[in-house]
Protein backbone atom coordinates (compact mmCIF):
# COMPACT_ATOMS: atom_id res chain seq x y z
CA UNK A 1 0.00 0.00 0.00
CA UNK A 2 1.32 3.44 -0.97
CA UNK A 3 0.21 6.90 -1.98
CA UNK A 4 0.90 6.19 -5.65
CA UNK A 5 -2.71 5.24 -6.41
CA UNK A 6 -4.04 8.40 -4.82
CA UNK A 7 -1.76 10.73 -6.75
CA UNK A 8 -4.06 10.49 -9.77
CA UNK A 9 -7.28 10.15 -7.81
CA UNK A 10 -6.87 13.35 -5.82
CA UNK A 11 -6.29 15.38 -8.99
CA UNK A 12 -9.24 13.90 -10.90
CA UNK A 13 -11.62 16.85 -10.77
CA UNK A 14 -14.19 15.03 -12.88
CA UNK A 15 -14.58 12.18 -10.35
CA UNK A 16 -17.17 12.80 -7.63
CA UNK A 17 -15.12 10.98 -5.02
CA UNK A 18 -16.57 12.77 -1.99
CA UNK A 19 -20.00 12.55 -0.32
CA UNK A 20 -21.98 15.71 0.38
CA UNK A 21 -25.72 15.00 0.09
CA UNK A 22 -26.37 15.13 3.84
CA UNK A 23 -28.63 18.01 4.90
CA UNK A 24 -29.88 19.59 8.10
CA UNK A 25 -33.40 19.21 6.72
CA UNK A 26 -34.45 15.60 7.11
CA UNK A 27 -37.68 13.83 6.24
CA UNK A 28 -38.08 10.89 8.63
CA UNK A 29 -39.57 7.66 7.28
CA UNK A 30 -40.45 5.03 9.85
CA UNK A 31 -41.78 1.62 8.93
CA UNK A 32 -40.93 -1.70 7.26
CA UNK A 33 -37.43 -1.74 5.80
CA UNK A 34 -38.32 -2.70 2.22
CA UNK A 35 -41.13 -0.19 1.83
CA UNK A 36 -39.18 2.68 3.44
CA UNK A 37 -36.29 1.91 1.10
CA UNK A 38 -38.61 1.98 -1.93
CA UNK A 39 -39.95 5.40 -0.95
CA UNK A 40 -36.46 6.78 -0.44
CA UNK A 41 -35.25 5.44 -3.80
CA UNK A 42 -38.26 6.90 -5.61
CA UNK A 43 -37.92 10.36 -4.08
CA UNK A 44 -34.18 10.74 -3.46
CA UNK A 45 -33.34 12.84 -6.53
CA UNK A 46 -36.44 15.05 -6.26
CA UNK A 47 -35.88 15.82 -2.59
CA UNK A 48 -32.16 16.35 -3.14
CA UNK A 49 -33.02 19.26 -5.42
CA UNK A 50 -34.97 20.76 -2.51
CA UNK A 51 -32.00 20.30 -0.15
CA UNK A 52 -33.78 17.54 1.76
CA UNK A 53 -32.50 14.11 2.76
CA UNK A 54 -34.22 11.11 4.28
CA UNK A 55 -33.70 9.65 7.73
CA UNK A 56 -34.83 6.02 7.94
CA UNK A 57 -36.01 4.41 11.16
CA UNK A 58 -36.47 0.71 10.50
CA UNK A 59 -36.43 -0.83 14.01
CA UNK A 60 -39.87 -0.53 15.66
CA UNK A 61 -38.65 -1.36 19.17
CA UNK A 62 -35.96 1.34 19.25
CA UNK A 63 -38.03 4.34 20.31
CA UNK A 64 -35.12 6.33 21.76
CA UNK A 65 -33.40 6.52 18.39
CA UNK A 66 -36.74 7.37 16.77
CA UNK A 67 -37.26 10.29 19.14
CA UNK A 68 -33.79 11.65 18.38
CA UNK A 69 -34.42 11.48 14.63
CA UNK A 70 -37.92 12.96 15.03
CA UNK A 71 -36.59 15.97 16.92
CA UNK A 72 -34.02 16.61 14.17
CA UNK A 73 -36.48 16.20 11.28
CA UNK A 74 -38.83 18.80 9.81
CA UNK A 75 -41.48 16.23 8.82
CA UNK A 76 -42.21 12.54 9.08
CA UNK A 77 -43.89 9.67 7.26
CA UNK A 78 -45.15 6.80 9.45
CA UNK A 79 -45.93 3.55 7.63
CA UNK A 80 -48.60 1.47 9.40
CA UNK A 81 -48.12 -2.21 8.57
CA UNK A 82 -49.73 -5.37 9.87
CA UNK A 83 -47.29 -5.57 12.78
CA UNK A 84 -46.14 -3.10 15.43
CA UNK A 85 -49.19 -0.87 15.07
CA UNK A 86 -48.89 0.29 18.67
CA UNK A 87 -45.39 1.62 17.96
CA UNK A 88 -46.70 3.27 14.78
CA UNK A 89 -49.44 5.09 16.70
CA UNK A 90 -46.85 6.25 19.23
CA UNK A 91 -44.52 7.56 16.50
CA UNK A 92 -47.35 9.33 14.70
CA UNK A 93 -48.42 10.96 17.97
CA UNK A 94 -44.84 11.92 18.86
CA UNK A 95 -44.37 13.74 15.55
CA UNK A 96 -47.81 15.38 15.77
CA UNK A 97 -47.15 16.47 19.34
CA UNK A 98 -43.82 17.98 18.24
CA UNK A 99 -45.66 20.21 15.77
CA UNK A 100 -44.15 18.49 12.74
CA UNK A 101 -45.89 17.78 9.47
CA UNK A 102 -46.59 14.05 9.50
CA UNK A 103 -48.23 11.65 7.05
CA UNK A 104 -49.79 8.38 8.24
CA UNK A 105 -49.86 5.77 5.47
CA UNK A 106 -51.61 2.48 6.10
CA UNK A 107 -51.18 -0.85 4.40
CA UNK A 108 -54.43 -2.09 2.90
CA UNK A 109 -57.48 -0.61 1.18
CA UNK A 110 -59.41 2.47 2.21
CA UNK A 111 -62.68 1.22 3.74
CA UNK A 112 -64.45 4.46 4.59
CA UNK A 113 -64.68 6.64 7.67
CA UNK A 114 -64.89 5.28 11.17
CA UNK A 115 -64.29 1.71 10.06
CA UNK A 116 -63.03 -0.56 12.85
CA UNK A 117 -59.35 -1.42 12.60
CA UNK A 118 -58.04 -4.91 13.30
CA UNK A 119 -57.14 -3.72 16.77
CA UNK A 120 -60.77 -2.83 17.48
CA UNK A 121 -60.08 0.92 17.42
CA UNK A 122 -62.31 3.32 15.57
CA UNK A 123 -60.30 6.06 13.93
CA UNK A 124 -61.66 9.45 12.88
CA UNK A 125 -62.34 10.13 9.23
CA UNK A 126 -59.16 11.23 7.48
CA UNK A 127 -56.78 9.78 10.08
CA UNK A 128 -54.70 8.08 7.38
CA UNK A 129 -53.20 10.34 4.74
CA UNK A 130 -53.16 7.55 2.15
CA UNK A 131 -53.23 3.79 1.74
CA UNK A 132 -50.93 1.20 0.18
CA UNK A 133 -52.30 -2.00 -1.27
CA UNK A 134 -49.82 -4.35 -2.92
CA UNK A 135 -47.03 -1.99 -3.90
CA UNK A 136 -45.83 1.59 -3.69
CA UNK A 137 -48.16 3.79 -5.73
CA UNK A 138 -47.64 7.03 -7.62
CA UNK A 139 -50.35 8.59 -5.46
CA UNK A 140 -48.33 8.01 -2.28
CA UNK A 141 -45.13 9.28 -3.88
CA UNK A 142 -46.92 12.41 -5.13
CA UNK A 143 -48.49 13.00 -1.71
CA UNK A 144 -45.10 12.97 0.04
CA UNK A 145 -43.43 15.11 -2.62
CA UNK A 146 -46.21 17.70 -2.54
CA UNK A 147 -46.11 17.87 1.27
CA UNK A 148 -42.39 18.67 1.54
CA UNK A 149 -42.31 22.36 0.45
CA UNK A 150 -45.15 23.34 2.81
CA UNK A 151 -43.54 21.38 5.64
CA UNK A 152 -40.23 23.18 5.05
CA UNK A 153 -41.94 26.58 5.18
CA UNK A 154 -43.82 25.66 8.36
CA UNK A 155 -40.67 24.37 10.06
CA UNK A 156 -38.49 27.37 9.24
CA UNK A 157 -41.27 29.78 10.23
CA UNK A 158 -41.74 28.03 13.56
CA UNK A 159 -37.97 28.13 14.20
CA UNK A 160 -38.06 31.89 13.63
CA UNK A 161 -41.07 32.32 15.94
CA UNK A 162 -39.34 30.17 18.57
CA UNK A 163 -36.22 32.32 18.62
CA UNK A 164 -38.09 35.64 18.48
CA UNK A 165 -39.30 35.02 22.07
CA UNK A 166 -42.71 36.56 21.52
CA UNK A 167 -41.61 39.57 19.51
CA UNK A 168 -43.56 40.39 16.32
CA UNK A 169 -42.05 38.31 13.53
CA UNK A 170 -43.38 40.26 10.54
CA UNK A 171 -43.82 38.43 7.26
CA UNK A 172 -41.38 35.70 8.15
CA UNK A 173 -43.49 33.02 6.46
CA UNK A 174 -43.00 34.81 3.12
CA UNK A 175 -39.22 34.73 3.58
CA UNK A 176 -39.37 31.06 4.58
CA UNK A 177 -41.44 30.28 1.51
CA UNK A 178 -38.90 31.96 -0.76
CA UNK A 179 -36.01 30.10 0.90
CA UNK A 180 -37.80 26.75 0.63
CA UNK A 181 -38.50 27.29 -3.07
CA UNK A 182 -34.86 27.78 -4.12
CA UNK A 183 -33.63 24.55 -5.73
CA UNK A 184 -30.18 23.32 -4.80
CA UNK A 185 -27.60 22.85 -7.52
CA UNK A 186 -28.25 23.67 -11.15
CA UNK A 187 -31.11 26.09 -11.77
CA UNK A 188 -30.66 27.94 -8.49
CA UNK A 189 -30.56 31.72 -8.49
CA UNK A 190 -27.50 33.20 -6.82
CA UNK A 191 -29.08 36.66 -6.79
CA UNK A 192 -32.22 35.36 -5.07
CA UNK A 193 -30.12 33.50 -2.51
CA UNK A 194 -28.12 36.65 -1.69
CA UNK A 195 -31.35 38.65 -1.38
CA UNK A 196 -32.97 36.18 1.03
CA UNK A 197 -29.76 35.92 3.05
CA UNK A 198 -29.69 39.70 3.47
CA UNK A 199 -33.40 39.95 4.33
CA UNK A 200 -33.16 37.29 7.04
CA UNK A 201 -30.20 39.18 8.55
CA UNK A 202 -32.15 42.45 8.47
CA UNK A 203 -35.16 40.76 10.07
CA UNK A 204 -33.02 39.37 12.91
CA UNK A 205 -31.26 42.71 13.45
CA UNK A 206 -34.58 44.50 13.70
CA UNK A 207 -35.54 42.17 16.58
CA UNK A 208 -32.11 42.19 18.20
CA UNK A 209 -31.73 38.40 17.85
CA UNK A 210 -29.65 35.96 15.85
CA UNK A 211 -31.14 34.19 12.86
CA UNK A 212 -32.25 30.69 14.01
CA UNK A 213 -29.38 28.28 13.18
CA UNK A 214 -31.63 26.10 11.01
CA UNK A 215 -32.01 28.97 8.51
CA UNK A 216 -28.31 29.86 7.98
CA UNK A 217 -27.59 26.12 7.79
CA UNK A 218 -29.96 25.91 4.83
CA UNK A 219 -28.51 29.07 3.28
CA UNK A 220 -24.98 27.68 3.61
CA UNK A 221 -26.10 24.35 2.16
CA UNK A 222 -27.39 26.18 -0.94
CA UNK A 223 -24.16 28.20 -1.27
CA UNK A 224 -22.19 24.95 -1.02
CA UNK A 225 -24.31 23.26 -3.67
CA UNK A 226 -23.66 26.26 -5.92
CA UNK A 227 -19.93 25.61 -5.51
CA UNK A 228 -20.36 21.96 -6.44
CA UNK A 229 -22.24 22.73 -9.64
CA UNK A 230 -19.55 25.10 -10.91
CA UNK A 231 -20.75 28.72 -10.72
CA UNK A 232 -19.31 31.51 -12.85
CA UNK A 233 -15.76 32.48 -11.96
CA UNK A 234 -16.88 35.83 -10.53
CA UNK A 235 -19.52 34.20 -8.31
CA UNK A 236 -17.38 31.30 -7.03
CA UNK A 237 -15.33 33.28 -4.44
CA UNK A 238 -18.47 34.99 -3.12
CA UNK A 239 -20.30 31.67 -2.68
CA UNK A 240 -17.26 30.14 -1.01
CA UNK A 241 -16.64 33.01 1.41
CA UNK A 242 -20.29 33.30 2.41
CA UNK A 243 -20.62 29.55 3.02
CA UNK A 244 -17.41 29.55 5.07
CA UNK A 245 -18.63 32.51 7.15
CA UNK A 246 -21.99 30.88 7.90
CA UNK A 247 -20.49 27.53 8.94
CA UNK A 248 -17.91 29.30 11.13
CA UNK A 249 -20.70 31.35 12.78
CA UNK A 250 -22.77 28.24 13.54
CA UNK A 251 -19.73 26.64 15.16
CA UNK A 252 -19.00 29.83 17.13
CA UNK A 253 -22.58 29.81 18.45
CA UNK A 254 -21.88 26.45 20.08
CA UNK A 255 -24.62 24.57 18.22
CA UNK A 256 -24.53 20.94 19.32
CA UNK A 257 -25.79 17.67 17.88
CA UNK A 258 -26.48 17.24 14.20
CA UNK A 259 -26.43 20.97 13.38
CA UNK A 260 -22.97 21.42 14.93
CA UNK A 261 -21.67 18.25 13.28
CA UNK A 262 -22.94 19.22 9.83
CA UNK A 263 -21.47 22.73 10.13
CA UNK A 264 -18.04 21.19 10.83
CA UNK A 265 -18.37 18.57 8.12
CA UNK A 266 -19.47 21.05 5.45
CA UNK A 267 -16.77 23.53 6.50
CA UNK A 268 -14.19 20.76 6.16
CA UNK A 269 -15.54 19.91 2.69
CA UNK A 270 -15.11 23.47 1.43
CA UNK A 271 -11.61 23.83 2.90
CA UNK A 272 -10.50 20.46 1.49
CA UNK A 273 -12.30 20.34 -1.85
CA UNK A 274 -12.65 24.00 -2.82
CA UNK A 275 -9.45 25.69 -1.59
CA UNK A 276 -8.95 29.40 -2.21
CA UNK A 277 -5.57 28.64 -3.79
CA UNK A 278 -3.66 25.56 -4.86
CA UNK A 279 -0.48 26.34 -2.93
CA UNK A 280 -1.70 26.27 0.68
CA UNK A 281 0.49 23.28 1.55
CA UNK A 282 -1.00 20.82 4.01
CA UNK A 283 -2.69 23.43 6.23
CA UNK A 284 -6.09 23.09 4.55
CA UNK A 285 -5.97 19.30 4.67
CA UNK A 286 -4.99 19.27 8.35
CA UNK A 287 -7.79 21.70 9.22
CA UNK A 288 -10.32 19.58 7.33
CA UNK A 289 -9.12 16.43 9.10
CA UNK A 290 -9.59 18.13 12.47
CA UNK A 291 -13.09 19.32 11.56
CA UNK A 292 -14.17 15.86 10.39
CA UNK A 293 -12.96 14.29 13.65
CA UNK A 294 -14.83 16.91 15.69
CA UNK A 295 -17.98 16.22 13.68
CA UNK A 296 -17.73 12.48 14.32
CA UNK A 297 -17.50 13.11 18.06
CA UNK A 298 -20.76 15.10 18.00
CA UNK A 299 -23.03 12.39 16.55
CA UNK A 300 -23.19 8.80 17.66
CA UNK A 301 -23.16 5.65 15.52
CA UNK A 302 -26.44 3.98 14.68
CA UNK A 303 -28.75 6.99 14.83
CA UNK A 304 -26.80 9.13 12.35
CA UNK A 305 -25.29 6.39 10.20
CA UNK A 306 -25.56 8.23 6.90
CA UNK A 307 -23.94 11.40 8.18
CA UNK A 308 -21.15 9.48 9.89
CA UNK A 309 -20.53 7.45 6.73
CA UNK A 310 -20.20 10.62 4.69
CA UNK A 311 -17.84 12.18 7.23
CA UNK A 312 -15.69 9.03 7.38
CA UNK A 313 -15.39 8.89 3.59
CA UNK A 314 -14.29 12.52 3.36
CA UNK A 315 -11.96 12.07 6.33
CA UNK A 316 -10.36 9.26 4.34
CA UNK A 317 -9.78 11.66 1.46
CA UNK A 318 -8.13 14.15 3.82
CA UNK A 319 -5.87 11.44 5.27
CA UNK A 320 -4.99 10.23 1.77
CA UNK A 321 -4.14 13.79 0.79
CA UNK A 322 -1.79 14.07 3.74
CA UNK A 323 -0.25 10.72 2.87
CA UNK A 324 0.46 11.83 -0.69
CA UNK A 325 1.73 15.27 0.39
CA UNK A 326 4.25 14.03 2.93
CA UNK A 327 4.88 10.57 1.48
CA UNK A 328 3.51 8.59 4.43
CA UNK A 329 2.10 5.08 4.02
CA UNK A 330 0.72 5.31 7.55
CA UNK A 331 -1.69 8.04 6.44
CA UNK A 332 -2.74 5.95 3.42
CA UNK A 333 -3.46 3.03 5.75
CA UNK A 334 -5.47 5.34 7.99
CA UNK A 335 -7.38 6.51 4.90
CA UNK A 336 -8.20 2.91 3.96
CA UNK A 337 -9.41 2.26 7.51
CA UNK A 338 -11.64 5.33 7.31
CA UNK A 339 -13.16 4.23 3.99
CA UNK A 340 -13.79 0.75 5.42
CA UNK A 341 -15.46 2.30 8.48
CA UNK A 342 -17.61 4.41 6.15
CA UNK A 343 -18.88 1.30 4.38
CA UNK A 344 -19.55 -0.39 7.72
CA UNK A 345 -21.49 2.59 9.10
CA UNK A 346 -23.49 3.10 5.89
CA UNK A 347 -25.17 -0.28 5.96
CA UNK A 348 -28.73 -0.29 4.62
CA UNK A 349 -28.84 3.49 4.50
CA UNK A 350 -26.26 3.72 1.70
CA UNK A 351 -27.50 4.22 -1.85
CA UNK A 352 -25.83 2.28 -4.66
CA UNK A 353 -24.10 5.51 -5.74
CA UNK A 354 -22.75 6.27 -2.27
CA UNK A 355 -21.48 2.73 -1.83
CA UNK A 356 -19.76 2.79 -5.23
CA UNK A 357 -17.94 6.03 -4.34
CA UNK A 358 -16.56 4.63 -1.09
CA UNK A 359 -15.71 1.26 -2.66
CA UNK A 360 -13.77 3.13 -5.35
CA UNK A 361 -11.86 5.14 -2.74
CA UNK A 362 -11.10 2.03 -0.71
CA UNK A 363 -9.79 0.26 -3.80
CA UNK A 364 -7.55 3.22 -4.64
CA UNK A 365 -6.10 3.13 -1.14
CA UNK A 366 -4.88 -0.43 -1.72
CA UNK A 367 -3.01 0.28 -4.99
Amino acid sequence: MSGTGFTGLLSAADWKKYLSDESGFKCLISGPCALAGEIEAALRSSLSRLGVTFALHLTPDSLNSFETLAEESFMGVVLFGDDDREASFYKYGYLKGSGKTVLAISKGKETGSESPEESGLRLPDGFFSSFLEERLSERVIRLILESVPCALVQYMTECAVRDSEGRPTGDISRLSERLASIPSGEGSSYEELISIDREFSEWAQSLGISVPPEIPLRLAFLYTRALETGPDADVFPECRERALAIYESIIARGCAGLVGALARKKLGDIILLFPASSNAGTENIERAESLYREALDMIGPGVHSRERSSILNNLGLALAGLGVSIGSDDYIQAAADSFAASLSEGGQGFSAYEKSVVDFNLGAAYL
